[in-house]
């Protein structure tokens, strides 16, 4: 099952009460990557939607409209294939992971590490745009794959696509 922990900003974008999110504990997500947490973002008139894996600190952007958000968990699974194939994860490896995320819950965050984590990536994410010249010309996966191998203070330095590789090597054909 995918978890989506969603900020209070993001599920209000999503168009969720706060009190109708789940909590769930991380050590109850068995799936091989965890616990992902979401969030969303401004950048002048361009809205982004962030995931980022609370193991690996792995993240995906979107720029998004109101409407790309109608189903969450289709536009988590596709952003996350396209970026496992553009890594080179072999494909039964993507399956496995994706067939994990058929059914979405929609969860409280719980953890502030993560949370702070998260508002550095967003500042990445925020700093690659802007610097190269604006939402409208940067390359998003460009940013993806840089922001994905900046080294992780709260995952002791390493880069998030190592950790993710780590973790995806335990999957079996």
């Amino acid at each position: 099952m995918l978890i989506l922990k969603c900020t209070q900003k993001a599920a209000k974008e999503l168009g969720i009460k706060p009190g109708d999110l789940h909590s769930i504990a991380a050590e109850d997500n068995h799936t091989v990557l965890g616990d992902w947490f979401v969030n969303t973002f401004k950048i002048g008139h361009s809205k982004y939607i962030m995931f980022a894996n609370a193991a690996t600190l792995y993240s995906l952007l979107f720029e998004y409209k109101k409407k790309d958000l109608a189903d969450v968990g289709a536009l988590f699974r596709s952003l996350l294939q396209a970026n496992l194939q553009a890594e080179g994860f072999d494909s039964h490896i993507i399956d496995t992971l994706l067939a994990d995320y058929q059914a979405v819950t929609l969860a409280k965050t719980d953890s502030r590490s993560v949370l702070g984590s998260m508002n550095d990536l967003a500042f990445m994410y925020q700093t690659l745009i802007v610097h190269r010249s604006g939402p409208k010309i940067v390359n998003l996966n460009q940013g993806i794959y840089d922001v994905n191998r900046t080294p992780q203070l709260k995952r002791d330095g390493h880069y998030s696509i190592e950790l993710l590789k780590e973790r995806l090597a335990t999957v079996q054909p």
